[in-house]
């Protein structure tokens, strides 16, 4: 038995082919899945620890905003990199100027001023770190040596960067629902 190489044939290599694509596609059904309860989740979060608090209506707004931010960086990541840094620059651009120019021209009461500066930062914050986040995963699964990671894909890997991204900001959604409990009280009474 010395110096016997054991060749995979043919039908042997397509049933492995065919196993690692079905398990890909398992996994990237599996992912979808839980991306959608991990965003619901993080929403459901913060309307059980506010719901007693008074915070209901800027509750649905923060929430609502998060949402759409989910949404519309879902629109942004099908489009690719350069698509995410122009829309990037443009948010970052566009929260200073309109920053600036709300602050010096606002005639609205101080409260007002506070929630409109929250939402905006929400949301131009949020989407920041979405767009950051998902080139960060993107750029460092390309960069994987596909040799040594037989597991799964990398094209499957690549593909499901996006919802990776989204149950990480989820989680991260779910964590500040808790740490701004108290100051969240604070800043609005």
């Amino acid at each position: 038995m010395r110096g016997v190489i054991l060749i995979e044939t043919r039908v042997e290599k397509n049933r492995k082919n065919k196993k690692i694509k079905r398990d890909n596609k398992i996994l990237g059904v599996s992912i979808n899945v839980l991306t959608i309860l991990v965003v619901f989740f993080s929403v459901y979060i913060w309307f059980y620890l506010y719901r007693s608090q008074g915070f209901s209506e800027l509750m649905k707004w923060l929430q609502t905003f998060y949402l759409m931010d989910i949404g519309l960086f879902i629109m942004i990541a099908f489009t690719g990199k350069v698509t995410i840094n122009v829309v990037k620059n443009l948010i970052k651009l566009a929260f200073s100027v309109w920053i600036v120019i709300f602050i010096l021209s606002s005639t609205l009461k101080q409260g007002e001023q506070i929630g409109y500066t929250i939402f905006i930062t929400f949301l131009v914050g949020y989407m920041e770190v979405l767009t950051d986040l998902y080139i960060s995963i993107k750029e460092g699964v390309q960069s994987i040596n596909n040799d040594k990671f037989k597991i799964i894909e990398k094209e499957t890997m690549i593909r499901l960067t996006m919802q990776i991204t989204i149950i990480i900001v989820s989680l991260l959604h779910m964590f500040l629902a808790y740490f701004l409990l108290n100051p969240l009280k604070d800043i609005i009474r």
